[in-house]
């Protein structure tokens, strides 16, 4: 995110809770969320205030963004299988292609190379 996204982020959040939103908010909540997708970052804050009428925090955005990247992966591990390294790479190579797998399937980036998963 940038601060550009974290005022509108802020600006979801006092739609709901009424706070006032100022320069300062918005640079401490971006310290905060500055690597937070801003699109998980917004479905994390309508699904707190889906589910419960006590004031939004980063942490709460946080713990929201860990927890539909999470389900992302539960979900195409579960229609699609899990990753699958490419043939003859070395351990280091292996796990950078991993994490890039984990990385575009939790940021819900179409279907990368899986094993057949259940059905």
């Amino acid at each position: 995110m940038n601060p550009g996204d974290t005022a509108r982020l802020l600006g979801i959040a006092a739609a709901f809770d009424q706070r006032t939103v100022g320069k300062a908010d918005v640079a401490a909540w971006y310290k905060v969320l500055e690597g937070v997708r801003y699109v998980d970052a917004e479905q994390a804050v309508l699904e707190h205030y889906s589910s419960t009428r006590d004031r939004l925090m980063p942490f709460d955005v946080l713990n929201g963004v860990k927890a539909i990247r999470s389900e992302r992966v539960r979900e195409h591990v579960r229609l699609h299988g899990g990753y699958v390294p490419s043939d003859n790479l070395d351990p280091e190579r292996e796990l950078e292609e991993r994490r890039r797998w984990y990385e575009s399937v939790a940021d819900g980036l179409g279907t990368p190379k899986a094993i057949e998963g259940p059905r």
